[in-house]
């Protein structure tokens, strides 16, 4: 039940969803994973006080295995963001100017949604658009990094920055070309 439920997140049917995460916690009330799915599910329906709950109870019954998520305003995540963009190589920084780099708080739906099957609702980051070389430089690309998939991604303010980095630096594969399996090979995963 609670791999269903997982299933109908991952593919953003997400009334569903929760409907599974619930189910599965009135046999096992003291599932952490569901509690927390069922939060980020909660969260993605809008209900955001119900969702922070959730996500509270899980690292109540699993507190080795969640954290609470390091919390940065979105003024100061945007901050973070540009400063790792300045810090990165030349080469790279020109390839940046030639995307818009955006932050959002969470994956929009229509991204998620834009491939089948659809992308897991939890993505740090996302590339729109077509690779270098594959259409006129004049069609829009973007970058777009997620706030709160990475502040629930990582344990520290040093990892979160590190983790900004890294996904900045997969997001640029992509615009450079790069499938997900030629990343995760450099370790951009």
């Amino acid at each position: 039940r609670y791999e269903r439920a997982v299933a109908l997140f991952d593919l953003c049917r997400f009334a569903e969803a929760r409907r599974a995460f619930t189910d599965v916690l009135a046999k096992n009330p003291h599932d952490a994973w569901a509690h927390h799915h069922l939060g980020l599910t909660l969260e993605r329906l809008g209900d955001v006080a119900s969702a922070d709950r959730e996500l509270a109870r899980a690292r109540t019954e699993a507190p080795t295995e969640f954290h609470s998520p390091v919390e940065v305003s979105a003024s100061e995540f945007r901050a973070l963001v540009d400063s790792e963009a300045k810090k990165l190589p030349s080469e790279l920084r020109a390839d940046l100017g030639r995307v818009t780099l955006e932050t959002a708080d969470l994956p929009d739906l229509t991204d998620l949604t834009a491939e089948e099957p659809p992308l897991a609702p939890t993505i740090l980051g996302l590339f729109r658009g077509a690779p270098i070389g594959e259409a006129p430089e004049s069609e829009a690309r973007a970058i777009v990094i997620y706030r709160k998939n990475l502040e629930r991604a990582v344990a520290s303010r040093d990892e979160l920055v590190q983790q900004i980095r890294t996904t900045l630096l997969h997001e640029l594969g992509h615009l450079r070309g790069e499938d997900d399996d030629a990343l995760r090979a450099r370790g951009l995963e």
